[in-house]
């Protein structure tokens, strides 16, 4: 499994990436980046080398709560107020579940009707940074 790191809005989560979220047991079939810090991000496995492609059909972003050590809650803005604000960009909404139940969320960046950035509207940006091999 590679990992990095990613910074987002000043803070590094560290993270992995897996060949199938089926692989860590949450039910999903494409490739993601799971952290260790509260929050999943999910990508294509195209989106891996090219973040932010404009060829980039869709992006999942999720942010989780984590209620103990096996189990965590899937969580919107709506829900709680706590996803950044990089995410709102995307109109991003869903409703609280446990994250083995954890659906697909495809987002058409069509409707965006611009060019997918890493800056988002207030300045904050997201780096996905290469972690080096122990």
């Amino acid at each position: 499994m590679k990992e990095m790191k990613v910074l987002l809005n000043g803070k590094t989560y560290r993270v992995a990436l897996a060949k199938s979220m089926r692989e860590r047991s949450l039910g999903m079939m494409n490739e993601a980046l799971i952290t260790y810090d509260g929050v999943l991000f999910c990508f294509p496995f195209r989106f891996w080398w090219g973040i932010w492609q404009a060829s980039t059909e869709y992006l999942n972003v999720f942010w989780l709560l984590k209620q103990n050590e096996s189990e965590f809650l899937l969580v919107s803005h709506k829900t709680f107020g706590k996803t950044p604000s990089f995410f709102k960009r995307w109109n991003i909404s869903f409703s609280l579940c446990p994250v083995k139940y954890i659906l697909e969320l495809r987002i058409d960046l069509l409707q965006n009707r611009r060019e997918p950035s890493t800056k988002s509207n207030n300045g904050n940006s997201v780096h996905f940074l290469p972690l080096c091999p122990s």
